[in-house]
């Protein structure tokens, strides 16, 4: 019979290696589950693999003792932070979390580096806040930021995803708040939205009197937002006058930065709706053009697949009359091809 392999209980200290049983002899203990005493612990080499006993799982376990310091107080330092990063991000609470914060503080610090060596750019980019995603991730202004098209913005930013949406919310006085301010922080300092007291949410002043435009916004009946008359609009009435409150861009790369400067890309993609090209006068040059305000959820009559109600008298004018009796909750309709919109005039075409 092979002695290594005792064949029942009752036979273990029987059967026993000589070895054990001498030590278990010298120990004073009678039991193999019995612990080490500390002479025996202090027996075995440092560093070198180690039985300890635990009682709660009634067995034996290895355990390797601690290794022999440095005695370079320089090498135990470094010892001690790279034990303590490496335990982080082993964590298992942490490790993921920490590994993305190392490499975004890494990518940080370069991308800030980056900006300190080219003046012009370091400008631009402290001018705008930080490129952001859906506004969860912020990025550095891509390489090629000031070439984009306006069908650029719509494709990287899937402006489509947005629009697809079933319903679609009005904007609230926060969110044109965030389009003037971000207008006035990276385009315009000195246009001055405040000097109209009628909220955004309501439209604007005709004359800055505070007296609303005669239209209210609402959902239309196709899922878009739209305008609606508030009360009767008799034919030949001025319905919009967007001379004090609609805002020129002065070129496509005060355009850029607006739109890079945004917080999150469905607002850009919401402004791609809201902006428009036109002459001023003239034989003028042809400008970029916004309402932030509802003014600006005036649809098509022909994409409402309805007749146009308000035009404008001349065609770079910014007033639009009511062509027809308006009766009040009727949608208010114009025509967008009455204005000669270039894209590839104002540098926002491909």
């Amino acid at each position: 019979m092979d002695r290594r392999y005792p064949t029942t209980t009752k036979s273990r200290s029987a059967a026993a290696p000589a070895g054990l049983l001498r030590r278990q002899q010298s120990s004073g203990s009678n039991s193999f589950f019995d612990e080490p005493n500390a002479q025996q612990q202090q027996q075995q080499p440092r560093g070198s693999p180690s039985r300890i006993y635990d009682p709660k799982k009634n067995q034996y376990t290895k355990q390797r003792a601690p290794a022999i310091k440095s005695s370079s107080p320089a090498v135990d330092r470094i010892d001690r932070i790279a034990g303590s990063l490496f335990n982080f991000l082993t964590a298992s609470k942490f490790n993921i979390l920490g590994l993305i914060t190392l490499v975004m503080t890494i990518g940080n610090v370069y991308g800030r580096f980056q900006l300190g060596r080219d003046p012009e750019e370091s400008e631009t980019f402290v001018a705008m806040r930080r490129f952001r995603l859906g506004g969860n991730h912020a990025m550095q202004l891509p390489s090629d930021w000031d070439t984009w098209t306006l069908s650029d913005f719509k494709h990287e930013f899937l402006c489509h995803h947005h629009f697809n949406k079933e319903t679609y919310s009005m904007y609230t006085w926060d969110q044109w708040n965030t389009l003037r301010k971000t207008f006035n922080e990276a385009v315009d300092p000195t246009f001055n939205f405040n000097t109209d007291p009628v909220p955004p949410t309501k439209g604007y002043s005709f004359q800055v009197t505070g007296n609303a435009p005669p239209f209210y916004a609402d959902q239309t009946a196709r899922g878009a937002p739209g305008l609606f008359a508030s009360r009767r609009i008799t034919k030949g009435e001025l319905v919009f006058d967007g001379t004090h409150s609609d805002v020129t861009f002065p070129d496509a790369h005060a355009f850029r930065k607006f739109m890079f400067a945004l917080p999150k890309k469905d607002i850009a993609c919401d402004v791609t709706k809201f902006i428009w090209s036109q002459r001023l006068k003239e034989d003028g040059p042809m400008h970029i053009m916004a309402a932030f305000n509802i003014a600006t959820y005036v649809n098509d009559a022909y994409e409402a697949e309805k007749e146009v109600n308000v035009l404008p008298r001349e065609e770079n004018s910014l007033k639009l009359y009511a062509t027809t009796d308006i009766e009040k909750g009727d949608e208010i309709l114009t025509h967008f091809e009455h204005y000669d919109a270039d894209w590839d005039e104002v540098g926002l075409g491909h």
